[in-house]
């Protein structure tokens, strides 16, 4: 019984130290870098705009919705 309860503590705890050491990493080796987009003077005058007033905003599953009064 004492042996299977240490067999089982010893699991846990390889499996803790596994999932942690999944968390810690080094943010220079990620491969994530920061690009910002640059559009083109042509792209920008072709793209129609809209303006008003905002009535109403709605924030839904990372989303941003929002309502304008354009008249």
């Amino acid at each position: 019984m004492m042996k299977n309860l240490k067999m089982l503590i010893l699991t846990f705890v390889i499996a803790a130290l596994l999932a942690l050491s999944g968390c810690i990493g080094n943010d220079a080796d990620s491969g994530i870098t920061e690009n910002s987009a640059v559009v083109p003077d042509s792209m920008m005058s072709s793209t129609p705009s809209v303006s008003g007033t905002v009535v109403e905003t709605m924030n839904s599953a990372g989303y941003t919705y929002v309502k304008i009064d354009t008249g």
